[in-house]
């Protein structure tokens, strides 16, 4: 084994959406995502391999990036492939949630296939540690991310050496307001940890054990709950703190998702406008922040957690271990959700469990905590 580490950089394109339009706006996106992974500054020891997952229906933006990566000139130590795959003529299993109907592929057991395929060249025992990251399609990294993330895992591994196997997740970043008039960021500390940041990091790494330690699948949450479910299967789960950002969290304001992400900030340390997106590629902002060199690993406290099922009556019992988290100045309230719209609700009050009467099929339960700050947790549980 030599002492060279491997990074594994991957992002996937649009995974299964088919619309011309929303296929050429989200490009002029990754266009700026592909050109900051491509400008990576990288240390001495490290290789890099890049590889975007583009689906062969989408042929002309295949050509596009492949045209982007043939005009910028690489450091020696970075490879980028394209690999190209092909949906299921039958389609995909019936799923739940926006994100797994337009992004199967991010998911298992796709996600280790497309992996496995891709990587089969890779002498993977032959790293001294192997790190899997990820990057969504529309957000990006400042040119030293790299070489951030491989600080972390570096000091993760002299702090836990008997794991081999650590999930981390670096909870300092930034998150970039697009607006017609330009960005604002925000640097942020956030209660979890995003794609772009949370990585695998493997010693004594081996094709089996790498090929099902996707980035995709690296908890958002690092609470203790998830940390012990992980440790089970032989990884080590801790949050890093102190990380300085590079990952650039970017809120588009017509993405699925909520647009601000307030409630899972848990302290700002600074604000600044660039003029767009590409300005963090060709002038990146100075940062008059220093965070710590000494890294803080650890987890937070459990985790909310709701469950709810239909008894014989058709009534919906839901409970949750809200009492015992022991959240100071908090209160709780319940929505019965259908497709996603709510039909019921229970107002914010100290009672953590409930019902609801009469509700129709396929609904969910979703309680949301508060304090005087606003909602800072979340979690949706779908009724058995």
């Amino acid at each position: 084994m030599n002492a060279t580490d491997l990074f594994i950089v991957e992002t996937m394109f649009c995974d299964n959406e088919l619309d011309p339009g929303i296929l050429e706006t989200y490009f002029t996106r990754f266009r700026t995502t592909l050109r900051s992974v491509l400008a990576q500054d990288l240390p001495e020891h490290v290789e890099l391999i890049f590889t975007i997952y583009m689906s062969s229906d989408k042929r002309r933006w295949i050509d596009h990036a492949w045209s982007i990566v043939d005009g910028t000139e690489l450091p020696n130590n970075m490879r980028v492939r394209i690999w190209e795959y092909h949906h299921p003529k039958g389609g995909y299993p019936p799923a739940q949630g926006v994100d797994r109907i337009k992004s199967p592929n991010k998911h298992a057991p796709q996600r280790d296939r497309l992996f496995q395929n891709a990587h089969f060249h890779v002498d993977f025992p032959s790293y001294h540690s192997v790190i899997r990251v990820a990057i969504d399609d529309d957000d990006l990294w400042l040119k030293t991310h790299i070489r951030e993330l491989h600080r972390v895992a570096s000091a993760g591994h002299r702090q836990y050496p008997d794991a081999d196997v650590l999930a981390l997740g670096p909870i300092n970043c930034m998150i970039g307001y697009v607006t017609d008039e330009g960005v604002d960021v925000d640097i942020v500390s956030m209660r979890r940890t995003l794609t772009g940041d949370k990585f695998y990091s493997v010693e004594n790494a081996t094709t089996a054990t790498v090929a099902t330690l996707s980035p995709w699948g690296v908890p958002e949450i690092l609470d203790e709950t998830m940390a012990q479910r992980l440790l089970e299967r032989g990884t080590t789960l801790r949050y890093v703190k102190n990380n300085a950002p590079g990952f650039v969290y970017l809120r588009w304001g017509d993405n699925l998702s909520n647009y601000r992400k307030d409630y899972h900030v848990t302290e700002t340390y600074g604000s600044f406008k660039v003029n767009s997106v590409e300005s963090f590629l060709s002038t990146p902002p100075e940062i008059a922040l220093e965070f710590d060199e000494n890294l803080e690993f650890g987890t937070f406290g459990k985790k909310l957690e709701v469950m709810a099922s239909r008894g014989n009556d058709g009534t919906i019992r839901y409970s949750t271990n809200f009492d015992s988290l022991d959240l100071k100045d908090s209160q709780i309230c319940f929505y019965l959700l259908q497709d996603g719209k709510r039909i019921d609700l229970r107002a914010y009050g100290t009672q953590g469990s409930g019902t609801f009467k009469g509700p129709p099929e396929n609904v969910s339960v979703k309680a949301f905590v508060k304090n005087m700050d606003g909602i800072y947790l979340r979690e949706e549980t779908h009724v058995v």
